[in-house]
């Protein structure tokens, strides 16, 4: 998919919200899984907010030593850079790379389990002769 996060934003996220309120039979409207026991869901949303799109790092994450460090903690994860530079803490963007890199491993096993159940129903539905 090649989609910048604005258009992305655009077409997707806003058009599949979360609501608060749902109108009965209206299938273009999407409530809350969660319940919320002490405020609405409204108060933890607000629609007009806007992402910054283009995000520009903060002085200090241009410094090398800032950079060698985040490199050495994170290396190519970006949801690790991103906690890192957020809140300066490398214990912190350390666990995301952690939950990252456990997510990718489940997501191959996965399809890894997929394809032995598509293999092994191949099997049971074909007819093999001997000659």
């Amino acid at each position: 998919m090649n989609t910048g996060p604005e258009e992305l934003y655009r077409n997707f996220i806003r058009n599949y919200r979360v609501l608060d309120k749902v109108m009965p039979n209206d299938i273009n409207q999407y409530p809350s899984l969660f319940f919320h026991d002490s405020v609405s869901y409204t108060f933890y949303d607000d629609p007009n907010f806007k992402p910054i799109f283009e995000p520009k790092l903060p002085y200090y994450a241009d410094y090398p030593d800032f950079r060698d460090q985040m490199a050495q903690t994170c290396s190519d994860s970006v949801a690790c850079q991103y906690d890192y530079i957020l809140t300066l803490d490398p214990d912190f963007a350390k666990v995301t790379k952690e939950e990252e890199t456990h997510a990718i491993w489940l997501a191959n096993e996965a399809g890894k389990k997929r394809k032995l159940a598509a293999f092994l129903e191949l099997i049971k539905t074909t007819k093999i002769t001997f000659i």
